[in-house]
């Protein structure tokens, strides 16, 4: 069956974009299971302007502790970040204008989050988690993300 690439996914906003700093950055939680029960995830990030020692991983747990945070469009705010590292998970941004692709097929646990350790002065993009494999269907979209699908689309006025 031939279908809209956003109706097997679901697009989530994790993180808004950074402004140059030498912190940690830890994005939103990502609740694997909330609105679709979704197996896999990619995380998508832009470096946006780089510095030496940037480090990209992937952290995974099956809790989290939710007494501080709040889940707003299936992310985790406000929430202690998780501290298990996806083995193997460890990137380097090398150049401004990198982007940084994660692609977790059959997650072992329900929660993950992007961080990036920032070794010197550094900018990041809005992080995006790309959901797939849902279990639930039909896949909704979150609010805060807007959709439009065109099929065997038309020259014309937008």
């Amino acid at each position: 069956m031939k279908q809209h690439f956003t109706e097997g996914h679901q697009v989530r906003m994790a993180l808004a974009e950074t402004a140059a700093g030498t912190s940690t950055i830890t994005s939103g939680i990502i609740d694997t299971k909330s609105l679709g029960n979704f197996g896999s995830c990619c995380f998508i990030v832009r470096i946006a302007t780089d510095a030496a020692n940037n480090i990209v991983t992937v952290q995974h747990s099956d809790t989290v502790d939710g007494t501080t945070g709040a889940s707003t469009n299936g992310v985790i705010t406000g929430a202690t970040a998780l501290s298990t590292d996806i083995a193997g998970s460890s990137m380097e941004a090398t150049a401004s204008g990198d982007s940084i692709v994660y692609d977790l097929r059959n997650c072992t646990k329900r929660y993950l989050q992007l961080k990036v350790t920032r070794g010197t002065s550094t900018a990041l993009g809005t992080i995006y988690a790309v959901l797939y494999n849902p279990q639930d269907h039909p896949v909704s979209t979150p609010a805060n993300i807007i959709v439009e699908q065109h099929n065997a689309a038309l020259s014309g006025t937008a």
